[in-house]
C-alpha cells in the first residue's frame, strides 16, 4: 500500500494551484443545462467526489474513505404561480 503524508504548506499549495482552474473549467453539468430544460419543467444534478484519510494517535488502523454523491432532481414548470421540486 502505497501512503502519502502531505504537510500543511503543500496542501495548501495544492488549493492555491487548483483551484483557479477548477473556477475556470467550471461544473460540467452547467454545459449541459440548455438541455435540461424546458416547457416541461427542469432536470438539476449535481455530483460531488469526497476522498477522506484517518490516522489518529493512539489508534495503530488507518482509514481510506472514497465517496462520490449523486443528486438529481426535479423542478415542476409554474402553474398558477406554484411550483414543486423534488431531489433524491
Amino acid at each position: 500500500m502505497i501512503r502519502f503524508r502531505l504537510r500543511p504548506t503543500e496542501i495548501l499549495l495544492s488549493l492555491a494551484c487548483g483551484l483557479p482552474l477548477a473556477a475556470a473549467a467550471g461544473d460540467p453539468l452547467d454545459l449541459a443545462a440548455p438541455y435540461l430544460k424546458g416547457d416541461w419543467g427542469q432536470i438539476k444534478a449535481n455530483v460531488r467526489y469526497r476522498y477522506e484519510y484517518v490516522d489518529e494517535e493512539g489508534n495503530k488502523q488507518e482509514a481510506n474513505a472514497s465517496t462520490m454523491r449523486l443528486r438529481l432532481g426535479y423542478l415542476t414548470p409554474k402553474f398558477q404561480g406554484v411550483q414543486v421540486y423534488g431531489e433524491m
